[in-house]
């Protein structure tokens, strides 16, 4: 995947919903939320941020911590709960 949306490089073009989402915490539903009006509705960062009152660090976070684009920083922070929401969702 060599795409780019809004500076960043896309890890995968499609984002496909967890079967069950009725199991996931509301932060991993807010998350895959995020993901889905990046990549299937093709919203702009700044327009989710708008759409979602959130705040543009916390919506590239949930993007990069569910794989849908490449982190730019040389030394990235690593997160706790990346690998347990990543879990709970399907990213292709």
């Amino acid at each position: 995947m060599n795409g780019t949306r809004d500076g960043f490089r896309l890890l995968t073009d499609r984002f496909t919903w967890p079967q069950d989402a009725s199991v996931l915490d509301s932060e991993t539903k807010h998350d895959v939320t995020i993901c889905n009006l990046f990549l299937n509705e093709k919203l702009h960062l700044n327009d989710i941020v708008r759409l979602l009152d959130e705040d543009r660090g916390r919506v590239v976070l949930a993007l990069l911590e569910q794989g849908i684009i490449k982190e730019r920083r040389t030394n990235p922070r690593p997160t706790q709960s990346t690998q347990e929401r990543q879990k709970y969702t399907e990213r292709r």
